[in-house]
């Protein structure tokens, strides 16, 4: 068994690591040493017998699998491995099985899943790819079933026992001696990322690779950027040296280029002209950035992901559009260390990443840290108009997106909103395996820590969306086809393939070309009304009445210029309200660990132990006014301030519905009093003294004064009397 070994951190990274939470400074503290590749211990000998038993592998890149039992020559058990430094998060599977006879039709269990509902009960299949018949990835096995086991999770309670999910399919060898292996979705590493990334080295006008930040175990993670004529955009030095200062120390920064820019522009006008006009040809683009695979089991994510970058990268009409018009930055694996060690949704410190955006630590959590940095000085420099998080979902079928939602009345929120809703609205047109019926666009509590909602509230960016792709696949084959459901037509299982899920990426490109001119956004939004909204047409008598003409297809058209042209009574009337339901939101994804829960469990009970601090209340001595003949008053103590602290107390410990605090206002020379008072409605239990004010000529003085009144607050009357002693105790 490894242990926790002792780590040479610098000072610096002590002092990150201590503003982090304490679930995460725990989790470091007990951390083993992983290394930057998938390695096993050598500290042991597998002995297997040779015949008549199938050989199990995953100690390879991304492989997941713990331990095989076999339980019969026909039957084996098998048990996940958990995430690194959890006791939870199994999902993902990718292993390797060698045979020895054929053919052979063997049932596979795995027993030890945590999720209470799978796609593999609306008719999805494993994942296989058999050496022996070409080594192509495809959808097999038969009597495949998931269900509740009789397996108790180690860590649950004795009062609510929870219990493991297994899910069982068979699987027949058709050649002896082949190798096998088994994946949840089509496997993409940590390898197949770089080795994309070295095709696209003949286009070194438009894009750039650069290292965005190094993880826990020492992997780099990239940071590509697309536009055209990148060769005269920012360096990634000077890019880089703005990520490492604050928001403070990049406005200082700017100055001085500014100042710089200046002097040089004086001394060599004819030369630094073009460079200028360079600058501001970026300055006027819009920007896009696109994270993925923040958890490592969602391999789909990244096929999508790298349709998007081909499509950026090709030389097709839209293409070109989209790098002349915009800035892309595209982080296309946010947990290479997951990737790496087969996690299915966790770090390598146990943590869920995407649940850390709101507070990040440089570093525990640097891909997630530095990718917000990213984004927040990208905002400084252009109009981010999108940020969306790519995904992979296994509960629901089809692509859908997760959108946030203003809360208001105003028709700007309204605005807003329907803008929200545009572009996912524009991509089920554009794609049928897409659902805009599926997409939910609200903010969850439970979400406030992730990607979407921290980039929607605190970088104030309204096209932050989560897009959601199946491990399965759409609803019916015409979906698939991207063809409309004839009548009658059967809907029968149907799984994604890599090329469905490249198309996707692409055709999610296609749809930014909306935000490049107003003539195309309107045209979309009055179809989107349409479509919503059948009565109410959407009409142009702000733009007849202002005799304003449509604007080029080369117009400059931001989110800012589209809220200002839209009519405000058809936003009115087109905006919905905030959607109660989550949409299949896996809420307890990100917590589906047994250790964390056991954390939390004691943290609660060390909580609960702890004695609450007593609040004492502050006694105020009785004092005695005395008026001396030049009108001064002169203080004197009382014997029998215990006697009267006490009644005060006792008085105020009873239950009491309303108290009436009497100011007295006693101007020296003058007989009249005034005295307002104030009904205070208060609850049961001990309060603090109310007190009377008394103004003489020596100054203001206390003294306790409380009236006590049972049921209604009584009416207002004169409470005044210039008979009455002042120090006199009323009678209650």
């Amino acid at each position: 068994e490894t242990r926790p070994i002792e780590r040479l951190v610098s000072c610096q990274a002590k002092r990150d690591i201590s503003s982090a939470s304490e679930y995460d400074r725990l989790q470091f503290s007990r951390m083993k040493n992983y290394t930057c590749f998938k390695s096993k211990s050598c500290d042991y000998t597998l002995v297997a017998p040779e015949e008549e038993t199938l050989r199990f592998n995953s100690s390879f890149e991304g492989g997941n699998l713990r331990k095989a039992v076999k339980v019969s020559e026909d039957e084996y058990n098998l048990v996940l491995e958990f995430d690194t430094e959890t006791e939870g998060y199994t999902q993902w599977f990718y292993f390797c099985v060698e045979n020895y006879k054929a053919p052979h039709n063997v049932r596979f269990n795995i027993v030890n899943l945590m999720k209470n509902d799978s796609l593999y009960t609306k008719g999805m299949k494993p994942l296989t790819k058999s050496l022996a018949a070409g080594g192509l990835w495809t959808r097999s096995g038969n009597c495949v079933a998931y269900y509740l086991n009789s397996y108790e999770r180690p860590l649950s309670s004795s009062k609510s026992p929870r219990y493991y999910y297994t899910l069982t399919f068979t699987y027949t060898f058709e050649a002896p001696n082949d190798k096998v292996y088994f994946a949840q979705c089509y496997p993409y590493t940590y390898s197949d990322l770089y080795d994309f990334l070295s095709t696209l080295g003949n286009h070194s006008s438009i894009h750039r690779i650069n290292p965005l930040c190094k993880t826990l175990s020492g992997n780099t993670c990239p940071v590509i950027s697309i536009t055209q004529n990148i060769q005269t955009y920012n360096s990634w030095e000077e890019e880089h040296s703005l990520i490492q200062k604050s928001a403070a120390g990049r406005r200082l920064l700017r100055q001085k280029q500014v100042k710089q820019k200046a002097q040089i522009k004086l001394m060599e006008r004819i030369k630094n002209k073009k460079i200028l006009e360079s600058d501001n040809t970026h300055k006027n683009k819009k920007a896009v950035v696109v994270t993925a695979r923040v958890h490592p089991g969602e391999t789909n994510s990244s096929f999508v992901v790298q349709g998007l970058i081909s499509f950026l990268m090709g030389e097709s009409k839209e293409a070109k559009a989209l790098r002349k018009k915009f800035i892309f930055k595209i982080v296309p694996m946010l947990n290479p260390d997951g990737v790496v060690w087969g996690n299915n949704r966790a770090s390598l410190l146990g943590v869920d990443l995407n649940r850390r955006w709101k507070n990040p630590n440089k570093y525990l959590h640097p891909t997630v840290f530095w990718t917000k940095r990213l984004i927040s000085t990208l905002s400084e420099e252009n109009e981010v108009v999108l940020y969306c998080d790519f995904h992979g979902h296994s509960i629901k079928k089809n692509a859908f997106m997760y959108g946030c939602f203003r809360r208001g009345e105003d028709v700007e929120d309204k605005r807003l909103n329907i803008l929200i809703k545009l572009l996912p609205f524009m991509f089920q047109e554009t794609n049928k395996s897409f659902s805009f019926k599926d997409s939910k666009f609200r903010l969850e509590k439970s979400k406030e820590a992730t990607s979407r909602v921290v980039v929607f509230k605190e970088l104030e960016i309204h096209n932050s969306f989560t897009l959601e792709t199946s491990l399965f696949g759409p609803e019916s084959l015409a979906a698939l086809e991207n063809r409309t459901q004839e009548p009658g037509e059967l809907k029968f299982p149907v799984h994604f393939e890599k090329q469905h899920l490249e198309k996707l990426g692409s055709d999610f490109c296609k749809i930014l070309t909306i935000y490049a001119n107003s003539k195309t956004f309107k045209k979309k939004l009055q179809h989107l009304s349409n479509v919503l909204f059948p009565k109410k047409k959407f009409t142009e008598t702000r733009e007849k009445a202002t005799g304003c003409e449509e604007s080029s297809t080369d117009e400059e058209f931001g989110i800012a210029n589209a809220i200002s042209k839209i009519d405000e009574v058809e936003f009115s009337q087109l905006v919905c309200g905030e959607d109660p339901d989550s949409g299949g939101s896996d809420s307890e994804g990100s917590d589906n660990d047994d250790r964390k829960q056991c954390f939390l469990q004691s943290r609660a009970r060390r909580r609960a132990k702890t004695p609450a601090k007593k609040t004492i209340e502050p006694e105020v001595p009785e004092k005695k006014l005395t008026k001396s003949a030049q009108g001064r008053s002169s203080v004197k103590p009382t014997t029998s301030v215990a006697t009267k602290q006490q009644k005060v107390h006792s008085l105020l410990k009873q239950p009491v519905n309303f108290l009436r605090l009497t100011y007295k206002i006693s101007p020296p020379g003058l007989d009249s009093q005034v005295k307002p008072y104030y009904d205070i409605p208060t609850l049961e239990g001990p309060i603090l003294p109310q007190v009377r004010v008394s103004a003489t000529a020596g100054g203001f003085r206390t003294s306790p004064h409380v009236k006590k009144y049972q049921g209604e607050s009584p009416n207002r009357r004169n409470l005044s009397s210039t008979a009455e002693d002042p120090l006199k105790t009323t009678k209650e």
